[in-house]
């Protein structure tokens, strides 16, 4: 009989507040692999969109997330609030675990389907990027 996840054991944790900062990770430099350079949709059977909470710069995402690798010119921050995702429709759910504490995953209620349209109002929930510059790295 398979194993309940952690996360199912865990008391469900407080809604975030809306003037909670979230940032997402992004880059330049794998056009093969997004064609934009920060996700603003779901991949094929995924639920939802991850963020992280927190005001975070290039390198502490980048020592957080990827962990392989230090921050390369053409990798970029946005943020955003709780509260302009939940504006826009969104549901926001603080769902860290050990890997990753600061998880945050941004979606839609069940049975919606993520359109270009949800898409475009993702992205206008965030501000401008902050790129990694040859100067910062």
């Amino acid at each position: 009989m398979p194993h309940p996840s952690p996360k199912a054991n865990r008391p469900p944790r407080p809604p975030l507040p809306d003037d909670a900062v979230l940032t997402q990770l992004g880059s330049k430099l794998a056009p093969g692999i997004c064609i934009v350079p920060f996700r603003n949709h779901l991949r094929p059977n995924e639920a939802a969109m991850s963020l992280t909470l927190g005001h975070l710069d290039v390198k502490q995402m980048i020592d957080l997330i990827v962990r392989r690798r230090s921050p390369a010119i053409g990798d970029g921050v946005r943020h955003t609030t709780a509260g302009q995702l939940r504006q826009a429709g969104f549901t926001v759910t603080h769902d860290g675990g050990k890997s990753n504490p600061r998880h945050v995953s941004v979606s839609l209620d069940a049975g919606t389907e993520w359109t270009e349209y949800e898409s475009a109002q993702f992205d206008e929930c965030f501000s401008s990027p902050i790129w990694m510059e040859a100067d910062r790295v």
